[in-house]
């Protein structure tokens, strides 16, 4: 059997190598460019970690309460709800940066997809080759 027949012609296994080729750039290029997305994506969502202003809000808040002229009983249970609430305000934030960071996840699904999509191919082609080479 000639070097280039299987059950197809050698124009055909040729033309095939070359679409799978094509195939294979076409998906790593398409990878490598939601690789950069995720990371721009990234970089983004860690702007959160940083923003102080709940908790600027909240010290301000406690100082305010601070000023007021009451009795100990009074300021006892007034800095008791306040503590009660800058946890649920601490626990909101944490909240809220857990779903800021999960902005990512549909990017990095793509870019997955993308990668078995170039995988796919490329056993394609390595699967092709060795067809080739054992009708050789």
């Amino acid at each position: 059997m000639s070097r280039c027949r299987m059950d197809s012609t050698c124009g055909d296994t040729i033309a095939e190598k070359g679409y799978l080729k094509t195939q294979i750039e076409k998906w790593e290029k398409i990878s490598d460019e939601l690789s950069s997305t995720v990371s721009r994506v990234n970089d983004e969502t860690k702007v959160i970690k940083y923003n102080d202003v709940p908790s600027n809000i909240y010290l301000k808040v406690e100082s305010i309460a601070e000023e007021l002229k009451l009795s100990d009983a009074q300021k006892k249970e007034l800095e008791s709800n306040i503590e009660y609430q800058v946890r649920q305000v601490r626990e909101a934030v944490n909240n809220l940066e857990s779903e800021i960071y999960k902005l990512v996840e549909p990017f990095e699904e793509l870019q997955r997809d993308a990668e078995n999509k170039k995988d796919d191919f490329e056993y394609e082609l390595d699967d092709l080759e060795w067809e080739l080479e054992k009708a050789s």
